[in-house]
Order: structure tokens, then C-alpha cells, then sequence
């Protein structure tokens, strides 16, 4: 959505003379995220069985158009952070893991073209940092896909390094979330105990430690 908007401006700063970013040698690399679990792509010229892989690999967006996706996986999982993406697919669980953005973070292009690819009877569900920035990356997930997508262990965990302390930006980023639509009442009041404590806690999902094999992996209360 930017890129247009810049173009538009170059457009106009160089009486037309000059058109697009390419123009100046700058190019948009392609777009991508990782996935692993039981789900072929299947091409006018062949499949791929992503099934048969032991490690997440990385798919562009342009390949994720041109697809069609079948799965056996009842349930589809982003997950924030690309080490714990990398620790899950090794639990063989048989849930369809994706990441968030191209290593995590906020989706990109290729995890929106294959969020909404999915049939609508595979449960989505989502995994990330439960900082205002895990949870910002939740909303515009949601958002953006237009997808019904659940959290999955997104909680604020007290016991964290109090050095994380709340700045301006997150005590802003905290209101914004509270006042979302696209956030439940229950992470709601998880950003909102954050608030109170004035620090993040053991925000990331490191600190989880090692997960189980069998979904949920951490034996948490699983869903808001």
C-alpha cells in the first residue's frame, strides 16, 4: 500500500520523467514466509508434498497464488517467532505451522495469500510474544486476512526480567489494542494487566521453554 503512494509522489516531484522506484534501481524483493506440516501445493505442472519435509521451508508469494492447497491438517498455526516455528516442526504433531511474516512479525503478502487459501473448516490459530507489539501483530493479522483466528498462549507472564519496562510507545500501542475490534476481551484484559504491572514480563515465547510433542505444546490455558 506504500509503494503506490510513493510512486505517485515521485511521479509528481519529477514532472513524470520518473515513474517507479525500478526506475532508480530499487526493487521490492519478493515476498515469502515458512511453512511446514502436511499440505501439498499443486501446480499445472506438478505437486509439491511439503508433507515429506522434516524442516519449515520458504515459499513466495507469487508460487502461493499460483497454487491450489490441499491439507489433511484440521488446524493451521502462525506463529510469531521463527525459532519456535523451527521447535515446533519438530514435534511432528501433524498441525500446519506457518510464520507470521516472512521470518515472523507482521504478515506479509505471501502468509495473506495463504491464510486465505485455506479452506474455512481448518481452524486458524496464532502464537506470538505477548508484548504490545506480539499482540499488534495479532490484530493485523486478523485484520487483514479477514480470517477468524484464535491466540494461543499469548498471556502475561509476571515473572519476566523487570528491565522490560513499558516505554511511551507501548503505553500507546496498549490503548490503541484495548479500543480494537479485532482483539478479544480476554487478551484485552492480559494488555491490560501488562498496563498495570509496568513491564512486559516474560514476554517472549522462549521463555516457555521446550514444548511438548501433542498440540497445545504447553500445558496452558489454550484459547481466548
Amino acid at each position: 500500500a506504500v509503494r503506490p503512494r510513493v510512486e505517485a509522489c515521485l511521479a509528481r516531484i519529477t514532472g513524470g520523467q520518473m515513474n517507479t522506484l525500478a526506475e532508480y534501481g530499487i526493487v521490492e524483493n519478493e515476498r515469502s514466509f515458512l511453512v511446514h506440516g502436511p499440505v501439498t501445493l499443486r501446480f499445472e505442472t506438478g505437486d509439491l508434498q511439503i508433507g515429506l519435509l522434516g524442516s519449515p521451508v520458504r515459499i513466495a508469494a507469487t508460487d502461493m497464488r499460483r497454487a491450489k492447497i490441499e491439507t489433511t491438517a484440521t488446524r493451521c498455526l502462525t506463529v510469531e517467532n521463527a525459532a519456535m516455528l523451527h521447535e515446533l516442526a519438530k514435534s511432528g504433531s501433524g498441525t500446519l505451522l506457518a510464520s507470521s511474516g516472512s521470518e515472523g512479525g507482521f504478515a506479509n503478502s505471501a502468509v495473506l495469500a495463504f491464510l486465505q487459501a485455506l479452506d474455512s473448516n481448518i481452524e486458524l490459530w496464532h502464537f506470538g510474544d505477548s508484548d504490545p507489539k506480539g499482540f499488534d501483530i495479532l490484530r493485523d493479522l486478523r485484520e487483514r486476512s479477514g480470517r477468524e483466528i484464535r491466540s494461543l498462549h499469548m498471556k502475561f507472564r509476571s515473572t519476566g526480567n523487570l528491565q522490560h519496562s513499558l516505554d511511551a510507545v507501548d503505553h500507546g500501542a496498549i490503548d490503541r489494542l484495548i479500543s480494537s475490534k479485532f482483539l478479544t476481551s480476554m487478551e484485552k484484559a492480559e494488555l491490560t494487566k501488562l498496563r498495570a504491572a509496568g513491564f512486559k514480563g516474560d514476554f517472549e515465547q522462549e521463555s516457555l521453554g521446550q514444548p511438548a510433542r501433542e498440540w497445545p505444546f504447553y500445558s496452558m490455558d489454550t484459547a481466548f
